[in-house]
């Protein structure tokens, strides 16, 4: 992955967590077509587990995300 693709994931997942996560941990992005749009693109880097109408951070994501 190049740096700006980095950044870029970093910005999402950074948003996700700050809009989609639950008291949980989980995520749901509420049928909301940005949400969903965001799950996806971090499924698809392997950050999140999806599940429902969201998914869990994966050990991966977790990394990622305190890392950024």
């Amino acid at each position: 992955m190049s740096e700006a693709e980095e950044r870029l994931l970093a910005a999402l997942a950074r948003m996700a967590s700050q809009y989609l996560e639950t008291p949980d941990g989980s995520l749901d992005h509420l049928a909301m077509s940005a949400g969903e749009a965001a799950v996806d693109r971090l499924v698809e880097y392997g950050l999140i587990e999806p599940d429902g109408r969201g998914g869990t951070w994966t050990p991966a994501g977790r990394v990622f995300l305190a890392s950024h």
